[in-house]
């Protein structure tokens, strides 16, 4: 940037990359090809200077002041912006001005892209048009210049955010766009990746997500380099599993306990749901059945304890034991003990 000759507020907020490399362009950096030119438009005062051997240096400062742009600058200028406004360098020169004559440039426009969109070779239209001053004006007519410009395509950067999801054996992730660097007013539609995966497929909390293939939809995306990937987190959390099979449950009468593992009849062959292809996920243990109260009532819960999930998949599933209802009768009694009663007795109305 020192070595540069351009104004320094073209160069402000403008961003500078070396290209890293990857396999799809050989590790060198770079993809595509945009044309650079530089344009030296020999004028009598760089005529002189060649007929006098003067140096590279010499004729480069004197060039750049006449309003060449080096290929180095060219490579500089041209970001897209989403404007049309253009910035010329330099500064105008006259050519042809007899010696002696005092001819000088008048105006000062600010210039205008044709189109605000990325191209090449685009026409840069002057708000007003030179004109010329000094002693000898009124003998020269003036040509203005045909300027052309390239607007090249802005790097976006677009920030991602994962959504949590349960486990499901792999690591495919889902990702919006949650802000990006886009010129203020640019329609670049939906931002989406085609691709988006976790680190791992097993459960995790902020579980590294890498994304690639991100592009956009709108009628601006086209102006914009879009990131080669992107990285966010999410969660993968345990799948809930549940007992299958037909359980049958039955009333009992009050006992003064909780206990019912009797009232309940296990399936012919309990399993899981849900468990994921592939997985080495079974049900294991003997489950035990305990009344939410030991008195008396109707429709009271009943939950189950000692069944588990074993495998060296396990870990990635949570086990939601099984639940019933069932009713607690009152217990019948009777009275017992030696009760002695006279066989007969006067009446007595009684």
């Amino acid at each position: 940037v020192q070595t540069c000759a351009l104004p320094i507020y073209q160069l402000v907020g403008k961003k500078f990359y070396r290209g890293k490399g990857c396999e799809k362009c050989h590790n060198s950096g770079y993809k595509g090809r945009l044309g650079l030119y530089e344009l030296l438009i020999m004028t009598d005062e760089l005529r002189d200077m060649v007929v006098r051997n003067a140096s590279t240096e010499e004729l480069r400062e004197v060039a750049r002041r006449g309003g060449m742009i080096t290929l180095r600058d060219s490579g500089m200028v041209a970001i897209y912006d989403g404007n049309t406004t253009a910035t010329a360098s330099g500064t105008p020169s006259l050519s042809g001005v007899e010696t002696g004559d005092t001819v000088t440039i008048t105006g000062s426009p600010t210039f205008t892209y044709a189109q605000k969109g990325v191209g090449n070779s685009i026409t840069v239209t002057p708000s007003v048009n030179y004109g010329l001053g000094g002693t000898n004006a009124g003998n020269y007519s003036v040509a203005q210049p045909a300027i052309t410009g390239t607007i090249s395509q802005r790097s976006l950067s677009v920030t991602f955010s994962g959504t949590n999801r349960p486990y499901d054996a792999t690591t495919v992730a889902t990702v919006t766009a949650s802000s990006d660097t886009r010129v203020t007013g640019d329609d670049l539609g939906t931002i989406s990746a085609s691709s988006a995966n976790f680190s791992q497929a097993g459960v995790g909390t902020g579980l590294t997500v890498s994304i690639s293939g991100i592009s956009g939809s709108g009628p601006d995306a086209g102006n914009y380099t879009m990131p080669a990937s992107a990285t966010t987190t999410a969660n993968i959390t345990k799948r809930a599993l549940t007992v299958t099979g037909t359980f049958t449950v039955a009333n009992r009468a009050y006992d003064a306990t909780t206990d019912a593992t009797a009232q309940v009849t296990l399936p012919v062959s309990a399993g899981l749901s849900d468990v994921q292809p592939g997985d080495d996920a079974t049900l294991s243990g003997t489950p035990a059945f305990t009344f939410a109260q030991a008195t008396i009532g109707t429709g009271i819960a009943i939950s189950t304890s000692g069944y588990s999930v074993v495998g060296t998949d396990a870990t990635n599933y949570a086990l939601t034991q099984p639940s019933f209802t069932a009713n607690i009768t009152a217990r019948q009694v009777t009275i017992g003990g030696s009760l002695v009663v006279s066989t007969t007795k006067t009446y007595d109305r009684g």
